[in-house]
């Protein structure tokens, strides 16, 4: 009801405009020749307002035609941006999959490996698809500016994380040449911790963010709930919650019920 009001409000100037236009040609047919000459000025005048009138209307139709068929382009062109953002997103799970496996090996003291360890570190050493990152980026061209936002935070944090990945991957190099005495467990072990549970925590980002790709949400979610990050840790195969990772967690989430 309101749009009929809405449609009527807008279209009053030229429906009254053809109403006069008509009240005036039946008069004209009706009154004699003077009449019609000195009303001829005012008679010009309203055929041209009802003429404008019409075009007018003419093109707003044409305008919301234009509308409604860029939006449907727009929304199937979303549609198709997240179900290929859906393969992006399962592509970085695998990659931090591939990251918790590498840290698992990674020795808990800053004593070098021995040549075979460090060439399995080096042949598996994970690397994330420049393809699953160009994906998401491209899908900020269809995506709110909410989303847009969460899209560049999770972005961030994959570079914030493979940042920190590639300094324990060159402190590991580096430990080649170290002597094997005088080694710092500590350290090493803090360090491995504070990785894998960053991981977790990219890992349950990305797997919340499926809902979204698939159509199922209309936001894409960057918070993560503590369930989700429990299940992550799980996942990547860290269960013995005495690992230090399971620490951080507790710092992190106080009030998780298990």
């Amino acid at each position: 009801m309101n749009d009929i009001f809405k449609n009527l409000k807008r279209d009053a100037l030229p429906i009254l405009s053809l109403l006069v236009i008509g009240l005036i040609v039946g008069l004209s047919a009706r009154a004699n020749v003077e009449l019609v000459r000195e009303w001829q000025t005012l008679i010009t005048g309203f055929l041209a307002l009802g003429g404008a009138a019409v075009t007018v209307i003419g093109i707003r139709q044409q305008l919301k035609q234009s509308d409604d068929h860029f939006a449907e382009e727009k929304r199937r062109k979303a549609e198709a941006t997240r179900a290929v953002a859906g393969m992006a997103l399962a592509d970085l799970i695998g990659y931090t999959r591939e990251t918790a496996e590498w840290l698992s090996r990674v020795p808990e003291t800053e004593a070098a490996p021995n040549e075979e360890d460090f060439a399995t570190l080096e042949q598996s050493y994970p690397r994330w698809s420049e393809q699953a990152i160009a994906r998401l980026a491209n899908a900020c061209e269809f995506a709110d500016a909410a989303d847009q936002q969460n899209i560049a935070n999770l972005l961030l944090a994959l570079q914030v994380r493979g940042s920190r990945l590639e300094g324990l991957w060159e402190e590991v190099q580096a430990s080649m040449g170290r002597e094997r005495q005088g080694v710092m467990r500590s350290r090493r072990e803090a360090e491995l911790a504070r990785q894998v549970f960053d991981t977790a925590m990219l890992h349950a980002s990305l797997d919340g963010l499926f809902k979204w790709a698939r159509g199922g949400g209309n936001r894409l979610r960057s918070e993560v709930s503590s369930g989700s990050v429990h299940n992550a840790l799980r996942v990547l195969g860290f269960r013995d919650e005495r690992h230090k990772a399971w620490r951080l967690f507790r710092d992190k989430f106080p009030d998780h019920e298990y």
